[in-house]
């Protein structure tokens, strides 16, 4: 071999070294072609090897609507606080990311069966009233404030309803600012007081005091209803469902801006006895379990 060839073969050899050795730093997909990357369909060889990428927008939590509103001004601020002072930059920064805090939004998963909690928080209402028993969630700063459907059904009214700003956990609560959303359950089992009525009136009865319907004509007895409650600081209640929505166990169905309380009512027949859960227990939204419910009851979304 001539010397000339011979050089060839060494520059030839390393440049084969140095194009494997950045093709490497380039990743699957992508070949040195002198100076230049080319993009090339990868082997299967180089498939056996995935890059792992770092995605922002899938590898964080998900946020309620409206969060960056609230967040983007104290986060582009923090940078430009910093001239001020550190100190100024570390609070907007702070109330930036806490706000984004605030309105996470994490995906849960509901067990197979029962019916479950509408929202993050602890437990500060259970009570019979009348013949439903009312279950109320108590949210704090630091809870999760999107609120689930406790069950399967179909949305048949949103009603908002003006009032005042107290404190959630005060009993003034009561005539705050709300948002009702009704729901119509598929629930054999459940009986219907408007029917029994107008049995007995067909049969020459009249119906007496114990047998008059306690529901509205346009709202049956089988009905349940998740109330959204305003609080002094929590001041925006943002409603996802709309009449004729049809709802999964689990869905969301709003949010409230910077916690307050979420109410349950349930069906006339269950009983206050039937609950699962007492005043103080801590509950997660749609995965903490507040009535136990065999498949079909109507109360669950009839997975086994």
């Amino acid at each position: 071999m001539r010397a000339g060839d011979g050089e060839s073969a060494a520059t030839i050899a390393g440049r084969s070294v140095g194009e494997r050795s950045l093709s490497v730093g380039l990743g699957s997909g992508f070949r040195a072609d002198g100076l230049h990357a080319v993009g090339v369909r990868a082997t299967p060889s180089e498939r056996s090897v995935t890059a792992i990428r770092f995605d922002p927008v899938d590898s964080v939590m998900n946020f309620a609507p409206g969060a960056w509103k609230y967040a983007i001004l104290p986060l582009l601020a923090a940078p430009f606080a910093i001239f001020v002072s550190v100190t100024a930059s570390l609070v907007a920064l702070a109330v930036g990311a806490g706000t984004l805090a605030f309105f996470r939004d994490p995906e849960r998963t509901p067990p197979p069966t029962g019916v479950v909690s509408p929202a993050d928080g602890t437990v500060s209402v259970l009570r019979e009233e009348g013949d439903r028993v009312r279950l109320g969630v108590f949210m704090n700063v630091w809870h999760v404030h999107v609120v689930r459907a406790p069950f399967a059904g179909r949305v048949a009214d949103v009603e908002h309803i003006a009032g005042a700003n107290r404190p959630a956990f005060s009993k003034e609560s009561d005539r705050n600012e709300r948002v009702h959303v009704r729901f119509e359950t598929d629930s054999p089992n459940l009986p219907s007081t408007g029917e029994e009525s107008a049995t007995l009136a067909d049969d020459g009865g009249t119906p007496g005091a114990a047998e008059t319907p306690t529901a509205s004509p346009a709202e049956s007895d089988s009905d349940a209803e998740v109330t959204l409650i305003a609080g002094a600081f929590a001041r925006r209640i943002h409603p996802y469902a709309e009449r004729g929505d049809g709802l999964e166990r689990g869905d969301r169905i709003g949010h409230i801006a910077f916690g307050s309380r979420v109410d349950l009512l349930f069906p006339p027949a269950v009983d206050i006895d039937d609950i699962a859960v007492e005043t103080g227990d801590s509950m997660t939204a749609g995965e903490t379990v507040v009535l136990e419910s065999p498949a079909g009851t109507g109360l669950d979304d009839g997975r086994a």
